[in-house]
């Protein structure tokens, strides 16, 4: 539940968002998300019910430190100082009275949480099935590095970050009004090259911060979440952003010319802004992909 706070949504008006998802029954999953970003995990544990429960955030964090300082339960025929110190320490959990948590932390202490009211996402529906149609393994620091080096000129468009897999090679690349600036990383395997894909440099630093190890990057296709995968830490989803490459082929003047004798209307939808600020206040609270920057065709009618 801890490594899964990072993802909650801080919009205080989209309280299902704003606490940890717990999937009660066999097994238990733990789920998290504010609309961008997504974390996911299977324990190796299971609840006679099956039910769902947010927890706050806050009470994330005083689960937390109460767990910390909770002595361990040691085996009530422990003969040894070995057994004491290497003993686990043990949690119960429960459903109790209206809407509440109650967790015991063996015979030292116990919290309960008023839980978050409302139906959470259906989140295990959003991860994505099948074989991917690319997937890397990189070392999680290369990556950052290459990150952070272009962050600057990220920030300038929308924040996004390109990444083109082609030649066992990662190329991390952003362009600004003036300017682009890119760095190139060898990876450890690729499936599926050559590939691309563009993220949002904030989303991607986060999950990165503090990985040491090999991750696992997997696109499915070219319009869901691309997932990645550390160790034994909680599976994210991150929505890609939309952009036009460079070997795109661009309009003709024939094709972007209107015919005549015709009156063009605009479109009747508005365009959903990139970046976070763009998501509906009533919109469901699943992870949506910042919109591209090409402008829809117009309708044409004729006179």
């Amino acid at each position: 539940m801890l490594a899964a706070l990072p993802y909650v949504a801080t919009d205080e008006t989209r309280p299902v968002l704003s606490g940890v998802t717990l999937v009660l029954g066999s097994p238990i999953e733990v789920a998290a998300g504010d609309g961008f970003t997504m974390s996911h995990q299977v324990l190796g544990l299971t609840f006679p019910l099956e039910e769902k429960a947010i927890v706050p955030a806050r009470s994330v964090f005083i689960l937390g430190h109460v767990f910390d300082k909770t002595p361990r339960t040691p085996p009530s025929t422990a003969d040894s100082l070995i057994s004491v110190i290497t003993a686990k320490r043990q949690i119960n959990i429960a459903l109790i009275g209206e809407n509440k948590l109650k967790v015991d932390f063996g015979q030292s202490a116990s919290v309960v949480i008023n839980l978050i009211q409302g139906n959470p996402p259906e989140w295990l529906q959003l991860i994505p099935k099948g074989e991917p149609i690319l997937q890397s393994h990189l070392f999680a620091p290369q990556l950052e590095a290459a990150v952070k080096r272009v962050r600057d000129i990220a920030r300038d468009s929308s924040g996004i970050v390109r990444m083109a897999f082609a030649d066992g090679k990662l190329t991390v690349s952003a362009t600004g009004e003036e300017q682009e600036i890119g760095a190139t990383l060898d990876v450890i395997s690729t499936q599926g090259e050559p590939g691309r894909t563009a993220i949002n440099y904030n989303y991607l630093l986060r999950y990165l911060a503090g990985k040491q190890g090999i991750i696992t990057l997997s696109k499915y296709d070219n319009t869901g979440p691309l997932v990645f995968e550390y160790q034994k830490s909680p599976r994210v989803l991150i929505m890609p952003m939309f952009v036009e490459w460079g070997d795109e082929k661009p309009q003709t003047p024939e094709e972007t010319k209107p015919e005549p004798e015709t009156i063009e209307e605009g479109p009747d939808d508005e365009l959903i802004e990139s970046g976070p600020e763009a998501i509906e206040e009533d919109h469901e609270p699943e992870p949506v992909a910042a919109a591209p920057t090409k402008t829809p065709a117009k309708r044409k009618r004729k006179r």
